[in-house]
């Protein structure tokens, strides 16, 4: 019996070095191999679907199977730079090492570690060492990446060639984790305890002082095409006509059938070749997003990425597998990390709304410096909190404000949007609200409402336009539009705009716009694990390093950098109950409203 295990680590696209171990009959095949180079992964993966069916289909002694494969594989990876091959057989009690490069192979017999393969430089012409294995001898095949990472450390070498089958992909792993930079890597290992015996023609004692047994191999595989065993068969039937009739139609059948599970037979290698492949490429992208996931967090989403889809097709191929469940089990225990999802475990109240006054209710909250603002549009009345003091004063009440609609808080002021009287500026300070903007009759649909450096900001729905108010010495200038002439926008779905000096607009189908200087700016989605589903509001300010969005559809909060780099998330079923939110990233904590209480939560 063969124990055996392969394990890669650390792969990219433009680097790559990966291992590969078949068995068919008895007869085992298996491959390292590494180099750089454009798509260099899919490259060798695709190359050795057909390696390996050129390997078992061929009559030809093993060695020359090797120096076939060989000479196969420096044709097919022309392109790639730093090419390292090693390729091996075992057959009964005989091993078969072909190399170029400087991947490695060593045997543990007992006490003692022999290196099977002589370090020298690349020889494209390759080298074949053979000899026989022995009963508790245990092999292990080393890429050229994890050699120089060991260097010259003969201690952590030698500890490594000691890793069992089952531990292989942990170490490397491992191996990863705590050296980030490390190159890609891969290993086989192998441990013999046949059960058939070895063939009594004398036993070579050092593997790696063997003589050359090039010319030695196994027990010959005989085979006989299927036209050469009818032809055969068909010259012993009967020579009765009728009687040859009936068994040649019997004959033609068994081989129809013969031809037809052949096919099959073929059908289901080449789909636990494909589905070994797509698992085993899986494995190596969850890996590399581990690895990745502080030091590079949008290549670790694509690599995790990357990993789900190939699993995905490889459940698709064989669904019941049980490695599949086991690796899914490891993408769903390590996705979290990666993608740092947050779940908010505990809402613990800031602030009951009815203890401003009975029946306060607010959907609408402002926030800067350390100060909450809060509208009752029912009650037509606003409220500043105080969050270090916990204290809170009324700005003004409906006798003022008619039908105040939207709130904004910058610096010392305060600024209301009333549907019937305009726009208030209120100092908080000492508050008594003053008309700063008069209703207009050119106003088309007011949807929101922006204070920022002294000025106001109005988005105009109907009219396709923010409008924008300079501060004066005494009061405000008549509007004007901050969106350039040249500008292409459409503003009738705009739900909420804030200001952080560029200009930030949430749409319905959960859209973010940015303008800056009155022109469109660079906004795009980037590493999300999963699309926006109902963006509500959101949260961006010139007090905060990202903008956050309220993916109500996905109960969660969307932390984003400015340029819409994915940072991380937050996660909650309560998320959906909440109208309006905050950020103090200097404090570090969330402040959601869901109506009639503010709940603070640390920010993740």
């Amino acid at each position: 019996m063969i124990k055996s295990a392969k394990a890669i680590a650390a792969n990219t696209d433009l680097c790559s070095a990966q291992a590969f171990l078949f068995n068919e009959e008895g007869v085992y095949l298996v491959l390292l191999i590494s180099g750089t180079g454009d798509d260099v992964f899919t490259k060798i993966r695709q190359l050795v679907v057909g390696l390996k069916d050129n390997f078992f289909d061929n009559t030809e002694s093993i060695p020359n199977r090797l120096k076939i494969l060989l000479e196969a594989i420096n044709q097919e990876l022309k392109g790639v730079d730093e090419l390292n091959i090693l390729l091996g057989s075992i057959s009964a009690n005989i091993l078969y090492l072909e190399s170029q490069g400087r991947d490695r192979a060593y045997l543990l017999r007992g006490e003692r570690t022999l290196p099977l393969v002589p370090e020298r430089d690349p020889d494209p012409s390759g080298q074949l060492i053979s000899g026989y294995l022995k009963e508790g001898d245990h092999l292990v095949l080393l890429s050229q990446t994890l050699m120089t990472h060991f260097g010259e450390n003969g201690q952590a070498l030698a500890s490594f060639l000691k890793t069992t089958d089952e531990l292989l992909q942990e170490e490397l792993d491992e191996l990863v984790r705590n050296n980030p930079t490390l190159d890609p890597v891969s290993a086989i290992v192998i441990d013999f305890n046949p059960l058939e015996k070895a063939p009594e023609t004398g036993e070579v004692e050092e593997p790696g002082l063997l003589e050359n047994v090039e010319n030695l191999s196994s027990s010959p595989r005989f085979k006989i095409s299927r036209a050469q065993l009818f032809s055969k068969i068909i010259a012993r039937l009967p020579q009765t006509r009728r009687k040859r009739l009936i068994i040649g139609a019997a004959l033609l059948v068994i081989l129809i059938v013969g031809i037809s599970l052949s096919f099959k037979s073929k059908g289901q290698d080449l789909k636990h070749t494909q589905f070994e492949a797509l698992l085993t490429d899986a494995s190596s992208q969850l890996s590399q997003a581990e690895s990745l996931k502080d030091l590079n967090p949008n290549a670790a989403r694509t690599n995790l990425g990357k990993a789900q889809d190939d699993l995905k097709q490889a459940k698709a191929i064989l669904p019941k597998d049980p490695q599949v469940d086991q690796l899914q089990k490891q993408l769903d225990q390590n996705q979290s990390d990666i993608l740092k999802i947050y779940p908010i475990a505990a809402w613990p109240v800031f602030l009951d709304l009815r203890l401003i006054k009975p029946n306060f209710y607010s959907k609408n909250l402002a926030f800067y410096d350390g100060k909450l603002m809060l509208l009752d549009d029912t009650g037509n009345s606003a409220v500043l909190v105080d969050l270090s003091k916990k204290t809170n004063q009324p700005l003004a009440g409906s006798e003022q404000l008619g039908q105040p609609k939207f709130i904004s808080l910058n610096g010392d002021s305060a600024f209301v949007y009333s549907s019937d009287k305009g726009v208030f500026k209120i100092d908080i300070t000492a508050p008594k609200p003053t008309v700063a903007v008069k209703a207009d009759s050119d106003w088309g649909q007011i949807v929101s409402l922006q204070g920022f450096a002294s000025n106001i900001y109005l988005l105009d729905s109907v009219k396709n336009q923010i409008w924008k108010y300079i501060a004066t010495e005494t009061s405000f200038s008549d509007k004007q539009p901050y969106l350039k002439s040249d500008t292409k926008v459409d503003l009738a779905t705009s739900k909420k705009m804030l200001i952080d000096g560029s200009v930030w607009v949430l749409k319905s189908g959960s859209e973010v716009d940015k303008f800056t200087q009155g022109g469109p700016d660079s906004f795009n989605l980037n590493g999300l694990d999963k699309p926006l589903k109902d963006v509500t509001t959101f949260f961006v300010s010139d007090e905060t390093d990202n903008i956050y969005l309220l993916d109500s559809g996905n109960n969660r909060i969307v932390t984003l950098k400015k340029n819409g780099d994915y940072v991380s998330q937050m996660t909650s079923d309560k998320l959906k109950d909440v109208f309006d939110f905050a950020v103090d990233e200097k404090n570090k904590v969330i402040y959601l409203l869901d109506g009639s209480s503010i709940y603070q939560v640390p920010l993740q």
